[in-house]
């Protein structure tokens, strides 16, 4: 119980997060824009979940998300299953997510990164791009210690803010040479 007090007080005294601001504002609307017109949801996830298909209208309620496009990537989202992943990103050196979704239980988070361009995914899409977003993802996954068996189909929804604790950091969407002057891609 007292770590679920200790971590809603510090989330309360970020002086680095403004529910209200204009940019919040500006990436969740930017986040329900770019939501596929017809994504998977549900409100469980793990062995006793299940996908639904609805639109976007009524997918937005859902608890989790398809938050990309089948066929291109513009949000980059990582699964950190830490009581520390709200702030740790700082410690380690990695850019600012533009949103946050925590897990007030346990502190888990999802980190979201929007990409100024999509990167395309289907078969007349240009190789090199794919790669660099592939190469970008991979370090930024390693930098933020982000589990690796998440597959990236469905995060906890932003738009769901009675279910998660939300918060902005980043205004502006990234380009991934952006992203990659944080990373190694060595």
């Amino acid at each position: 119980m007292g770590e679920k007090k200790d971590l809603r007080t510090c989330l309360a005294a970020s002086p680095q997060v403004s529910k209200t601001s204009m940019d919040t504002l500006t990436q969740l609307e930017l986040f329900r824009q770019n939501l596929p017109e017809k994504p998977y949801c549900t409100n469980r996830v793990g062995d006793a979940g299940y996908s639904l298909v609805r639109p976007k209208a009524i997918a937005e309620r859902y608890r989790y998300i398809q938050h990309n496009h089948p066929n291109s990537r513009t949000w980059m989202v990582y699964d950190v299953d830490r009581s520390t992943s709200v702030f740790d990103w700082q410690d380690r050196g990695a850019p600012p997510p533009n949103i946050i979704a925590t897990n007030l239980e346990n502190g888990h988070s999802h980190l979201f990164y929007g990409l100024e361009e999509p990167v395309h995914l289907n078969h007349e899409s240009r190789v090199n791009p794919i790669r660099y977003h592939a190469a970008v993802d991979v370090a930024l996954s390693q930098k933020l210690d982000a589990d690796p068996g998440y597959v990236g189909l469905l995060s906890k929804n932003p738009l769901r803010d009675d279910s998660w604790y939300v918060q902005t950091f980043q205004p502006w969407s990234y380009s991934l040479g952006w992203l990659a002057d944080y990373l190694d891609l060595g």
